[in-house]
């Protein structure tokens, strides 16, 4: 099993990168995805803009240092946490519909609602 995303961020003006991944059945050294997915985490958390990973049961798995300074939680309390709950996620639809469209079509684009830390609306 390996993880593709079926998010992409919004185009036009954004404070946070949100990149949802589904688990999908794909034939591959399992070294070699591991390999991938390190280097990848590795160049993200460089990132000076702010990102986050979650399943699209919310479960946050990465969370960078810009995310950090954005939201005001640091990676240890976010991940493993529900993204939805420690942000107070606000959709532009329903949840289930919103959740629809990601696996439907492998992409959503849309405005999110969150709160940071500092009860500061944030995108």
């Amino acid at each position: 099993m390996i993880e593709r995303p079926v998010a992409l961020p919004p185009e036009g003006h954004r404070e946070a990168q949100v990149i949802v991944f589904q688990k999908t059945s794909v034939e591959r050294s399992g070294a070699v995805v591991d390999a991938r997915s390190e280097r990848l985490a590795r160049l993200l958390t460089l990132s000076y803009e702010p990102m986050l990973v979650w399943q699209l049961n919310g479960r946050i798995e990465f969370w960078n240092t810009g995310a950090e300074r954005l939201y005001g939680f640091a990676p240890e309390e976010a991940i493993g946490h529900s993204s939805h709950a420690l942000l107070q996620t606000k959709f532009p639809v329903e949840f289930t519909e919103w959740i629809t469209q990601l696996q439907k079509e492998r992409f959503r684009s849309g405005e999110l609602r969150h709160i940071c830390r500092m009860a500061v609306k944030s995108l």
